[in-house]
């Protein structure tokens, strides 16, 4: 048996997880569809709404918004995962 390379892992792990959130969003749509509390022999689901206030920095004057004494700079680090075809190209 061949031992999975971490970049293998990393890719079939995030396949696993679009798998279970496709899944969990289709749940999710099916529960909200029928508002009452859904009881199973492990879990129970109870539907709730929240209503919270939102700043809408887009509606901000030009002026302000390009003023570089409001803004910050931060750093992010992105890791991609893309699945090589089957097919490799020749060298």
């Amino acid at each position: 048996m061949t031992q999975l390379t971490p970049a293998d892992a990393l890719g079939m792990i995030r396949a696993e997880i679009e798998h279970l959130q496709r899944r969990e969003a289709q749940l999710r749509v099916r529960m909200i569809a029928t508002p009452q509390h859904h009881e199973g022999r492990l879990y129970r689901v109870e539907i709730s709404e929240d209503r919270r206030k939102v700043f809408r920095h887009d509606l901000l004057p030009p002026e302000v918004l390009r003023n570089p004494t409001y803004w910050d700079e931060r750093l992010s680090v992105d890791v991609s995962v893309y699945e090589k075809s089957a097919v490799s190209p020749a060298a």
